[in-house]
């Protein structure tokens, strides 16, 4: 993986973050096309650099407890 790719990753996770539209970890690694561990580094990712993420588990999806601007 080059590091283009992990950005495009880490990109597309934020869209779909900022939306609540992720799904569940599985369906979320199918979106992305990757996998279920990768779709946790990634997450972790985020965090890193001061992303606030929680599940809401009766919407299925990843959402950003405090507004959150990616800047890469």
């Amino acid at each position: 993986m080059t590091f283009k790719d992990h950005l495009l990753q880490i990109r597309r996770l934020h869209a779909l973050i900022r939306t609540k539209a992720t799904g569940t970890p599985e369906s979320l690694a199918r979106k992305l096309d990757i996998s279920i561990a990768t779709v946790f580094r990634r997450i972790d990712d985020l965090r890193a650099l001061d992303a606030e993420i929680d599940y809401d588990r009766d919407r299925m999806t990843y959402y950003y407890m405090e507004p959150f601007d990616l800047e890469l």
